[in-house]
């Protein structure tokens, strides 16, 4: 649901499933790392839209240290290099957000098929 929910923009929504989920992992583990990524992700779109480039710049350092942690591999069927690379390039790219009606998506998160971890 978080998945969806980011993808479609919404991402305090995305922040809240995730963070629930969060609080149920075990720390230090790659689901628990993907998962605060995700929320200090989310957080930081959330900062960038708002014009906060300091505080987006700080929570997209902590979300990518998350994710670099598991960023070997897909996760949970969670491309995590590719929101990375993603990420980067946006940030990138728009240092400052645009106009909320030209708001380029944040990196969409895709889903592999299939149970379980894909390595």
């Amino acid at each position: 649901m978080g998945v969806d929910l980011y993808n479609q923009a919404y991402c305090w929504e995305a922040h809240e499933q995730w963070e629930a989920a969060w609080r149920l992992a075990t720390p230090g583990q790659d689901t628990a790392h993907l998962l605060q990524g995700l929320i200090q992700l989310s957080a930081a779109l959330l900062k960038w839209d708002l014009g906060n480039k300091r505080g987006r710049d700080g929570l997209w350092r902590k979300a990518r240290e998350h994710l670099r942690a598991v960023s070997h591999h897909h996760w949970l069927g969670v491309d995590v290099p590719a929101i990375v690379t993603d990420a980067d390039e946006l940030f990138r790219r728009h240092p400052v957000s645009p106009t909320p009606d030209a708001w380029p998506m944040g990196p969409v998160i895709q889903l592999a098929e299939g149970p379980g971890p894909i390595r």
